[in-house]
């Protein structure tokens, strides 16, 4: 099977911002040399009391990241490098996200919708598992895809409820293998996840007219970079007021999510 794994961003952020999942997935030989090369990179900054990537950490300077002697032009080293990493390999980004606000305003007495996805975060885990699935269809020649997420106590049985769901069903199953829960500090492959999820939030909540700056992160392209052989999966931005009216219209008629 393929492995993917998925992380979470702004799931505790302001009422204004975005709560985004990410990921990638990518073959067996894929990952072994993704986690070659970061744990390599990781490595030459032990010094400096690095273990472990967490994206917000590092560009902010917080916790591991926090040594005086890592300023910020050595950790926007360390995201450059990490996100040249993903961007050499063959690994497809999927993502999911949506304007917390717009959320709150397209869900207010939706209460079939919300008995179903009580957070956004439930409601994109299930854009998720839909966009495994077509790309698997489309792109696997028959592989299925293993699903592994990063353990989010509020909502890893809700999500084990909703993947279940969708995996009883054969046609689900011919594509999709059993879904699993880890820390980042346990596999690489979810400190890319962490990656691409932040910088993904990050991105969607700069103002559109913020001035790019290297104290912003602008010039370093952790983006850009990371998704750069296979692009992004699903275009566009986020769910909007619109596009979130439009999916419970969809809900409640249906009783389903197609997303994709």
């Amino acid at each position: 099977m393929l492995g993917s794994f998925f992380d979470e961003s702004g799931t505790h952020s302001d009422s204004n911002g975005v709560t985004a999942i990410g990921g990638f997935v990518a073959s067996d030989a894929t990952w072994s040399t993704v986690e070659a090369a970061w744990e390599k990179e990781l490595s030459g900054w032990s010094d400096y009391g690095v273990r472990t990537y967490h994206a917000v950490d590092c560009l902010w300077g917080n916790n591991e990241f926090g040594s005086p002697r890592l300023d910020q032009f050595k950790r926007h080293v360390i995201i450059y490098r990490l996100a040249n990493i993903l961007g050499d390999a063959d690994v497809q980004a999927i993502h999911a996200a949506v304007y917390n606000a717009d959320w709150t305003i397209a869900t207010t007495g939706q209460t079939p919708f919300l008995k179903r996805y009580p957070k956004p975060y439930d409601f994109l885990f299930d854009n998720i598992v839909h966009d495994l699935r077509v790309w698997a269809r489309i792109k696997t020649g028959g592989e299925r895809i293993a699903p592994s997420f990063a353990v989010q106590e509020e909502y890893q049985d809700r999500s084990r409820q909703i993947y279940d769901a969708y995996w009883r069903n054969p046609a689900w199953k011919d594509f999709l293998g059993p879904i699993s829960f880890g820390h980042p500090s346990q596999l690489v492959p979810y400190q890319c996840a962490d990656h691409i999820a932040f910088w993904l939030r990050y991105e969607w909540e700069r103002p559109s007219k913020e001035k790019i700056t290297l104290e912003n992160g602008g010039m370093v392209n952790a983006l850009g970079n990371a998704v750069r052989k296979n692009g992004l999966l699903r275009q566009g931005g986020c769910w909007t007021l619109e596009s979130m009216r439009n999916a419970i219209e969809q809900f409640n008629r249906t009783g389903t999510l197609e997303t994709s």
